[in-house]
């Protein structure tokens, strides 16, 4: 049985064993999971390939694609090469900022 502790007036478990937390946490079946997580990264995904095909081999700024509303374009940048698009990124620093630029070209 864990024992009990007090931490800012809360009463707390202390589990002795990481098989007693993953008993206490009830997480939805990973393909549940996967299927939320691809619904919400269609419409990103859709929003930067649009941005990119609109101009193919051209230099997008980082402004341009955050103005899309994507959230963390990296990630999405980096699932995309994954699924075999050939993007092509560069920096640049002036003055004390790092400017970044992207470039999508077809196979």
């Amino acid at each position: 049985m864990p024992e009990a502790d007090i931490f800012d007036g809360i009463k707390i478990q202390n589990y002795r064993t990481q098989n007693e937390i993953n008993r206490s946490i009830i997480l939805p079946a990973p393909a549940n999971r996967l299927k939320a997580v691809k619904k919400a990264w269609t419409g990103q995904h859709a929003r930067l390939m649009r941005l990119f095909r609109a101009n193919p081999g051209q230099w997008i700024s980082l402004t341009e694609i955050l103005a899309t509303g994507v959230a963390q374009y990296n990630a999405r940048i980096l699932e995309l090469r994954s699924g075999g698009e050939n993007i092509e990124n560069k920096t640049a620093w002036v003055g004390r900022q790092r400017h970044s630029w992207f470039c999508w070209t077809e196979k």
